[in-house]
């Protein structure tokens, strides 16, 4: 059984790749960054790019870490569209703060982000 056991640990890839799109997304620091009061905005789409990467230990799953790698929003402020991608060198600098949870049912996925243009964050809940 240890044999079946080491090969399974170092020759299966179990890096699980998903795509979300978000709906619940809060967007905060807009009159700051643009300089203005009353600022209007809409979100288009929110796009979370994420993965569940297990800790395989013999016999079993350790834990499995979540990953936020990549995220896109498309936002109209004034009706103007900016795209704020986390790829991007403009987008670099921001922190990416991933606080998705596991339920109690074992399901996992992103429902809501908030964006700080402010404090340059993104947080993922």
């Amino acid at each position: 059984m240890k044999k079946f056991n080491q090969f399974i640990t170092e020759n299966i890839n179990l890096d699980y790749k998903f795509t979300t799109i978000v709906t619940d997304v809060s967007v905060y620091g807009l009159d700051e960054t643009f300089e203005k009061q009353d600022v209007d905005y809409d979100v288009l789409e929110t796009i979370v790019e994420w993965r569940l990467q297990p800790d395989v230990k013999n016999d079993r799953i350790k834990t499995m870490d979540l990953m936020v790698t990549k995220i896109q929003s498309e936002i109209n402020i004034d009706n103007d569209n900016i795209v704020l991608n986390t790829d991007s060198p403009e987008y670099k600098e921001w922190d990416i703060i991933s606080e998705i949870d596991f339920q109690r049912d074992g399901g996992v996925c992103p429902e809501s982000v908030e964006i700080d243009f402010r404090e340059k964050k993104v947080k993922i809940l």
